[in-house]
């Protein structure tokens, strides 16, 4: 380390201008750098049911359906259906929509007396105007299960336009484009609802909380700094250093291809928290050196540069668990740009905020030069409150296993939730459209069954029809569409019942006055060895979600032949995959940042029984989060996942500062006692402005509109308040008991 710094003394002027223009050019590449809100893209390319979800997009025209809900007085309107049929042409142009269906243009299969006539089911050419004629539409639409409650609500208030998106399309661009274009349409009451709508509304609200949220950040942390140094420029410089972080890891992460997401647009605020720490222990430590022996400067930057660098690379732990631990793509590379950009802050810290220091030595300021500040450093209330941790060590002790017991109550009332409608506040206009779309449409949630066999035989067709029913007697499934639902309404007609003729002729008869006909694009694939049942699920709660996926994958499982094959997949399932990977990514990732920790801390300490001593503590604060999220009805979903690990490896900082501390002055002679007092006393006051700093950095996402981030925000904050009071309380609590106990039995 004095090597080290004599040469970024030496060298300081070059050194500066590196980071410079590396700041530079990394920020030239954020103009590339993309957001991706797609929930499919957070599971991994060879997940089964995220593969067979995209295998449907390329096979059958498409996957991902949007939905515009029109509310009128009544539907049944020739006026209201002229303006129906423009607003279906107006999607149906728009390029990217593969295919829209609505009560104008819906295949309607019908006895004409001379034969079954298939046509759709309103002429947009010559709509009916008398009020027979709509009448007479009216009570045939709402007593055929095909378009009640499927495109047209129970009163006739409401219809429902559904679009799907070709394979490969721009999801938000087209989603965006559709509402600007329906905007004509003022007079009308529309909700939008469906996949591409959300992920739009995702990426607008990423943007939004990115442009928000980061100044507002910088802010309320320069404030916090400016409080603590009483100096402006001291007060910049660990944003300064926190900021080219956050730049370099943007900027990398737009170089390498890869896109924000709703996790990874943290980023700029968890850097801005974490990063700015180093460089205050180091301006700490530096307003300390005696400005008469300016020697002492490179002697107090390696005395802090090893507490420094193991903060930095336990948290650099904490965010590689999420690498190796998380199942969520959108996760593993929020670990990895997040564990990137603390490097470059440990690097700022230890090298471009020394070189500055040496170049412009009036950066101490007047105030705090020389043994004055040391003295200063000192906070005679942290020491008071050192004394009182010194005389009772068991008591502090005690008083932490009650906190700890009363946070795992609230294990038992943890809860997941994996839904996008769920990330929007109440009164969000996604949320309010899903809403609408469940209570009167059967939800907006696509789920498919695909067969593989011989489509037109009577055997998969008839398990498709069952298959069509089983799902029907979910109470969150009421809309299906599938070939063998049209072939069963076609042999209704018929007059032989709403079944599948168990005569392959007459199939292939039926089959033949379909054939053509757009809807069968979607249905069955261009090799005639595949065919879907379409429906969508209408709960978004995640018990919902998870019990009917866990049903249809038994129905599956029980089906399913040599002949037969069949699959399922969908949003529930691709929810329900990503359920299941919260707490798998949980215990994964809070057990691999535990050991890393761990045997990192023992290893710079060169003992096992220091590291263990500077890790319990906040193993303990991480484990207490899953249990405060129950009491609290804080749910675990994708952001909230990431703080168990992230408390640990952010929260390690403070106990290895003052444990360090702690054998520093044990080395020169002091007794345990004392040193306790002296750690705390020298220590803790850049621990609080640590805690203080990174904890509001933190609970400014309580602003995001993205309710995950919200309760990320707050857990962070509480996560970080809690480490800093385990470092000063319980950690000093437990050497003590630990060496006095190991004296008497000396």
């Amino acid at each position: 380390m004095k090597k080290l710094f004599s040469f970024i003394e030496k060298f300081r002027k070059p050194v500066l201008g590196a980071f410079i223009l590396v700041t530079l050019v990394a920020a030239w590449q954020l103009r590339s750098l993309k957001i991706n809100s797609d929930i499919l893209s957070a599971l991994p390319e060879d997940d089964p049911v995220a593969a067979l979800y995209r295998e449907i997009g390329a096979e059958f025209g498409g996957n991902d359906m949007g939905m515009v809900v029109v509310g009128t007085a009544n539907v049944f309107d020739p006026v209201f259906l002229e303006q129906l049929a423009q607003i279906t042409d107006t999607i149906a142009l728009m390029p990217g929509v593969s295919q829209v269906t609505s009560l104008i243009n819906v295949i309607d299969i019908r006895d004409e007396g001379w034969g079954i006539e298939i046509a759709p089911l309103i002429d947009q050419w010559n709509i009916p105007q008398s009020a027979q004629e709509l009448d007479s539409i009216r009570r045939y639409v709402l007593n055929n299960d095909m378009y009640r409650s499927a495109l047209v609500s129970d009163d006739g208030t409401y219809t429902l336009v559904v679009y799907t998106l070709q394979d490969g399309a721009d999801k938000e661009a087209i989603a965006h484009d559709i509402r600007l274009k329906l905007r004509q349409y003022s007079g009308l009451e529309m909700y939008f609802g469906g996949l591409p709508i959300l992920m739009n509304d995702v990426n607008h609200l990423i943007i939004n909380d990115i442009v928000r949220l980061v100044p507002l950040v910088f802010l309320l942390i320069l404030g916090i700094l400016y409080a603590g140094f009483r100096s402006l420029r001291q007060a910049l410089l660990p944003l300064l250093s926190a900021g080219m972080a956050v730049v370099w890891s943007l900027g990398l992460m737009a170089f390498l291809g890869y896109q924000l997401s709703i996790i990874s647009d943290v980023i700029p605020v968890v850097l801005l928290a974490v990063g700015s720490a180093y460089t205050i222990h180091i301006i700490n430590s530096l307003n300390a050196a005696d400005e008469a022996h300016p020697e002492t400067i490179g002697e107090r930057l390696r005395l802090i540069a090893l507490p420094v660098s193991l903060s930095s690379f336990t948290t650099v732990f904490g965010f590689v668990s999420f690498v190796f631990g998380a199942y969520l793509t959108i996760i593993r590379d929020f670990g990895l740009f997040s564990a990137a950009g603390t490097l470059v802050a440990l690097l700022s810290a230890l090298v471009f905020v020394p070189a500055l220091y040496f170049q412009f030595p009036g950066m101490r300021g007047n105030k705090y030069r020389g043994r004055r500040q040391e003295a200063n450093n000192k906070n005679s209330l942290l020491e008071a409150f050192a004394r009182r941790v010194v005389a009772r060590p068991r008591r502090t002790i005690a008083i932490w296993l009650v906190i700890i017991v009363l946070a795992g109550t609230g294990y038992i009332r943890l809860r997941t939730s994996v839904n996008m409608t769920e990330y929007f506040r109440s009164d969000f206009p996604s949320r309010v459209a899903e809403e609408v779309l469940q209570k009167r449409f059967g939800g907006s949630m696509p789920i498919f069954l695909v067969f593989e066999g011989d489509v037109q035989s009577p055997e998969l067709l008839l398990q498709m029809w069952e298959a069509e029913k089983f799902m029907k007697e979910d109470p969150n499934v009421q809309v299906s569409q599938s070939v063998a639902s049209l072939i069963a309404r076609m042999n209704e007609v018929m007059g032989e019942g709403r079944t599948i003729p168990a005569d392959r002729a007459k199939i292939e008869q039926l089959w033949f006055l379909i054939e053509g006909q757009d809807i069968m694009k979607t249905l069955v694939n261009p090799d005639m060895n595949k065919a879907v049942i379409q429906s969508r699920f209408a709960s978004i709660t995640t018990g919902d979600i998870v019990a009917f996926t866990e049903k249809m994958t038994q129905y599956v499982a029980s089906r399913s032949t040599d002949e037969i094959r069949i699959r399922f997949t969908g949003i529930t399932p691709v929810y329900n995959n990503l359920n299941r990977s919260l707490v798998k990514s949980q215990v994964s990732s809070l057990l691999i940042a535990t050991g890393l920790v761990a045997l990192f801390v023992s290893l710079m300490m060169a003992s096992v029984f220091k590291g263990m001593m500077a890790t319990i503590p906040v193993v303990v604060t991480s484990l207490m989060m899953p249990g405060l999220m129950g009491l609290l009805g804080i749910p675990l979903d994708v952001a909230t996942v990431l703080v168990g690990s992230l408390a640990l490896g952010i929260g390690i900082d403070y106990a290895i500062h003052i444990s360090t501390a702690y054998y520093q002055f044990r080395d020169k002679g002091l007794l345990p006692d004392d040193a306790i007092i002296e750690a705390i006393g020298n220590n803790g006051k850049a621990v609080a402005i640590n805690v203080l700093s990174v904890g509001i950095g933190f609970l400014v996402l309580i602003f995001s509109e993205l309710a995950p981030l919200q309760n990320f925000g707050v857990l962070v904050a509480v996560g970080m308040l809690t480490s800093g009071l385990s470092a000063l309380s319980l950690l000093p609590a437990l050497i003590l008991y630990s060496e006095k106990t190991s004296l008497k039995i000396k």
